[in-house]
């Protein structure tokens, strides 16, 4: 499911997005998450080929999937912020705007659904699993911290949370 901006131009989604982004106790348990689906993916083994097969949307067949929460998480995470030119220049390529030099620029901050793509397909449906469960625990995150969730394509969720900097 997708939510969409509210009327009047103002995103309160995404606005409420960024407050949980910013709040100590959400990102606490976010993190929690994304490294106990790390620690469960580890005797998995599943091989990274640093292919940036995971970036290149288009011409592998593939779209990456977040909620607004983890949209949010990551671009307060940034160095640098990303632009709306940058997303719209990574829609034109097919790619994520985080691709750079062939791979991901943002590896280390990188959300739960990009953890879960390897070119590995020996552990395919595994990882498939862990992903799952670790969507439906970020889910269940929105729930219990009363945040909006939202769930889309990696660049429009970027898109809506780059509109509505704090």
């Amino acid at each position: 499911m997708v939510t969409s901006p509210s009327n009047h131009g103002v995103d309160e989604d995404a606005k409420a997005w960024w407050r949980a982004a910013a709040n100590a106790d959400v990102i606490a348990d976010y993190d929690s998450i994304r490294l106990e689906t790390e620690e469960q993916m580890r005797p998995l083994r599943p091989v990274c080929l640093a292919s940036g097969r995971c970036c290149r949307f288009d011409q592998f067949g593939h779209r990456l999937y977040v909620t607004g929460l983890e949209a949010a998480i990551v671009v307060s995470r940034l160095s640098k912020i990303v632009t709306h030119a940058a997303v719209l220049e990574s829609r034109r390529q097919g790619t994520c705007p985080f691709l750079l030099n062939g791979n991901c620029s943002i590896h280390p901050i990188r959300p739960i659904p990009c953890r879960a793509f390897f070119c590995d397909l020996t552990v395919k449906n595994e990882v498939f699993v862990l992903h799952e469960r670790a969507h439906e625990a970020v889910r269940f995150l929105h729930d219990k911290r009363a945040i909006p969730y939202g769930y889309g394509e990696w660049r429009d969720l970027l898109d809506r949370v780059l509109s509505s900097l704090p």
